[in-house]
């Protein structure tokens, strides 16, 4: 790694103040946008949420207990509009499902820990059905600051 000089160092400070003016001017202006649309939803007074997907994406998720073995999920992003705690907003959902078949790397690594169990009277086999999925987890974050 080269070492920056202090000018340069200054130079590139200063670039990133003008770039950090100009971004901060056009989110503060795009959020004055969003705030209006939200605010003329509010006023037709709707009382229904609707929700329009915006991304679906699948990724392993690796459980903290247990078996580390990472499980594939599909995470689907929504906008909407709904209520929540403040009342009528617009919010981003997020919902992570996860498959209820079994990835073969992981029914391997339940096969071994059943087996080196030296206590176990009854061996329980993992579930099997189609390609199905549930949630796992739920997030909803609010567009308002």
């Amino acid at each position: 790694m080269t070492p920056v000089s202090e000018r340069e160092f200054s130079r590139q400070l200063c670039d990133l103040r003008e770039v950090a003016a100009r971004l901060n001017e056009q989110s503060d202006s795009l959020i004055k946008l969003v705030e209006k649309f939200q605010e003329t939803l509010r006023q037709l007074s709707l009382g229904l949420d609707v929700w329009i997907p915006l991304q679906s994406e699948d990724s392993p998720f690796t459980p903290t207990v247990g078996i580390k073995v990472p499980v594939p999920v599909k995470i689907e992003t929504s906008l909407g509009y709904a209520r929540g705690e403040d009342g009528w907003a617009l919010y981003l959902k997020r919902i992570a499902y996860r498959s209820t078949t079994v990835p073969a790397s992981l029914e391997i690594a339940q096969q071994g820990a059943r087996s080196s169990r030296s206590t176990s009277g009854s061996s329980s086999s993992m579930p099997h059905a189609q390609s199905a999925w549930r949630p796992l987890m739920r997030s909803r974050s609010c567009s308002k600051r």
